[in-house]
């Protein structure tokens, strides 16, 4: 997918979440619709032609879930269950329990060879 596409996806997320909140907060359509406009018009005027990098979230809190699923005794739950419990790979869960969130690669080979 393209950058122009990605943009508008998130242009879209932003304005429709938005609303939503301002809906469920008691706000009515004209209102929130008034708000969103100047709200972009602000955005655009402050920060128009730059791009913004917004980084995902950590995955430090999935990764204690991920530990505390295994460690628990009652229900015990294999790895197929906890990665299809938090919706990551069983490969996941498999490198988080052996201590390494990512893989390391450096060099040629593998990490064992340590070229």
């Amino acid at each position: 997918m393209g950058i122009v596409n990605k943009q508008a996806e998130f242009h879209e997320f932003l304005i429709t979440r938005l609303e939503e909140l301002l809906l469920a907060n008691g706000l009515g359509k004209s209102e929130s619709v008034l708000i969103i406009a100047t709200l972009e018009t602000e955005i655009r005027e402050a920060y128009g032609c730059d791009r913004h990098y917004i980084p995902a979230p950590s995955k430090a809190n999935r990764n204690r879930e991920i530990v505390q699923l295994a460690r628990q005794t009652d229900p015990r739950l294999t790895r197929p269950e906890i990665a299809q419990r938090l919706g990551v790979s069983e490969a996941t869960v498999n490198r988080v329990l052996r201590g390494r969130a990512k893989p390391l690669r450096r060099g040629l080979g593998s990490a064992d060879w340590e070229l």
